[in-house]
């Protein structure tokens, strides 16, 4: 994820690293002003994982993607529950739709099991425990909710982020994105 603040005033891309472009013609950071329509200040916190606006207040009623990694060689694959990288899930966030994209296979000597999940609502409350034979390279899997059911949809009342579960053997390998589309309801 991309961790910038654009000032409306001078018009300047920052990112974690320090500035990287200024003005509305140079490059990235025009693509991000003129994508942004040009007149709102963003700011990304990763120390919380927050998207603040220019006066600090969270982007509220507006559909959001939020994107989250499990990565085998940064984060491990032990059976158990781990932390996913991305930024946390705001409070008040409704998940209206989840999908998961495998970019690296999940692989394992034994009959792996994985499942997603909200960290307080449960380990598979976004994608149930899926055996690894469906955990391909480039498989596209759809979770819950799905946009079909707003029962399915899940509203979290405190920020976190979430978690994938491994069960019944260690994972050797694997790369998987979730994607999370809702909104902030206050």
């Amino acid at each position: 994820m991309v961790d910038f603040i654009r000032d409306a005033e001078t018009t300047a891309l920052i990112t974690s690293d320090g500035p990287a472009a200024t003005g509305p013609d140079s490059g990235e950071a025009g693509k991000i002003i003129e994508a942004m329509g040009g007149g709102l200040g963003l700011v990304y916190e990763k120390e919380d994982g927050q998207l603040y606006s220019g006066v600090g207040s969270q982007l509220t009623g507006k559909l959001q993607a939020l994107v989250y990694e499990w990565d085998f060689d940064i984060h491990g694959g032990a059976v158990g529950t781990i932390v996913m990288d991305g930024p946390s899930l705001p409070a008040n966030f409704l998940i209206q739709n989840a999908f998961v994209n495998v970019l690296t296979a999940v692989t394992s000597a034994g009959s792996l099991t994985q499942s997603f999940g909200t960290k307080s609502g449960a380990t598979a409350n976004l994608l149930a425990l899926t055996a690894k034979a469906s955990l391909t390279a480039g498989a596209k899997i759809q979770g819950i909710p799905d946009f079909a059911t707003l029962a399915d949809s899940i509203k979290e009342t405190t920020a976190q982020r979430p978690v994938t579960a491994i069960a019944v053997a260690d994972a050797t390998a694997g790369r998987v994105k979730v994607v999370l589309q809702g909104q902030i309801l206050a």
